[in-house]
């Protein structure tokens, strides 16, 4: 099963950042990270996100990024 999904910053602070995760098929939801420490807090689940397949995907990206020393503007998980 391919997936893929867009992830977008929102918002931005001293503390966090705060992104919109859009499927394939246009459900999104949000989710925050902690600029100290990578952690992940999910603030809005998508609906239909079975498992939460799209959020774990959307995570791994922009930890992956955070932990390179940026936090992107847009950015995608495709597989």
């Amino acid at each position: 099963m391919a997936f893929y999904v867009e992830i977008k910053k929102l918002t931005e602070d001293s503390l966090t950042a705060t992104y919109k995760f859009t499927g394939d098929g246009g459900n999104s939801g949000e989710f925050s990270i902690s600029k100290s420490s990578g952690e992940v807090t999910l603030t809005q689940k998508m609906d239909g996100d079975s498992g939460d397949k799209s959020f774990q995907r959307a995570t791994v990206k922009i930890r992956k990024e955070w932990k390179s020393g940026v936090l992107p503007e847009l950015t995608e998980w495709a597989s």
